[in-house]
Parts: C-alpha cells; structure tokens; sequence
C-alpha cells in the first residue's frame, strides 16, 4: 500500500502539519548543514505499508534531496528489512549500471526499529529497504528539496531568483 500527499491529508492532519513546522525543517538544516526547504506537491509526503511478499530491495535514488523517514512497524533485522545505503553516489542518465556502484563502493546496511527517524540524503545516496522474509513494513516518508531544486523549480513556474529567495527566506 502506498499513500501518497493527497491521500495522507484526507485521513491526517498531523504529517501535513509536521511536514509544514519550521522548528522540525531548521533543525533538519543544520543536521544537514544546508537549507532543508519544501518540495511541490504532491511529492513532500507519503506512507508506505510493504508486506514480505511485496516486490522490494529495488536500489534507487530519489528525486528530491532529503527524505526523512520514520519507521512505523518492521521486522526484525535477521529477517530483513533493514535500509542500506552507499553515500556519494548519484544517477548518471548515460550509465545506469547500478551494480558496478555496488561493486565499487562500500555498501552501509542500517539495523532500524518502530520509531526510529532517520535522515538521508537521497539524491547523492543509492539506497533501498533490504527484501525481507516475513511481516512488513510501514514508514512515513517526508520529501525536502535543497536550495538548488528550489531554484529551479521556481523558474520552472515562472517566478524570478528574488522572488524565490523571498518566500523561502
């Protein structure tokens, strides 16, 4: 099952509202050491629910720079499940060999638990969730964009540099 921003504000106030806490997004910018800013809808919240049986294990990155995730429920690491990561990596659109990465670089695996909160850097880190042999796993996921991606989607809308800076400020 996955729940994406409209679906999760139709059932919940409270992602939204702590997607939206400027409190949360500047503590997030100085563990990251660089502005943490919002992402357009419908990208800056989902909830994932994958079950054992699910198709998982997919290594990726992901569109916008942040994800924070908070792990709901999921089993234990000796049946999988957990995250792993290889940092300092990023898609290159003329060679998607993903496996001469895996085999080049060092491959970090993550033991996590029901309320766990981690952040990553998702579009300089190939990650994925370890396939797992039973139960399932349920997170909530919170997309934020880097001052570069703002950028350009703000030009993409139209709106000017100084505009941008103005209503991210």
């Amino acid at each position: 099952m996955e729940s994406t921003g409209s679906d999760v504000v139709a059932h919940t106030a409270c992602i939204p509202q702590l997607y939206d806490c400027e409190p949360l997004r500047h503590s997030l910018s100085v563990i990251a050491a660089e502005p943490v800013l919002p992402c357009p809808e419908p990208e800056r919240f989902h909830v994932s629910r994958r079950r054992h049986d699910d198709v998982l294990g997919r290594w990726h990155w992901d569109a916008y720079a942040f994800t924070l995730v908070l792990v709901v429920e999921c089993p234990p690491p000796a049946e999988g499940g957990f995250v792993q990561t290889v940092a300092h990596t990023c898609l290159d659109p003329y060679d998607t060999d993903v496996h001469r990465i895996l085999t080049r670089n060092r491959i970090h695996s993550w033991e996590l638990g029901p309320g766990d909160l981690y952040l990553l850097r998702t579009d300089t880190t190939l990650h994925r969730v370890h396939p797992f042999t039973h139960g399932r796993r349920t997170a909530v996921a919170m997309a934020f964009a880097a001052r570069t991606e703002r950028d350009a989607v703000d030009l993409l809308k139209g709106s000017t540099r100084a505009e941008s800076q103005t209503v991210i400020a």
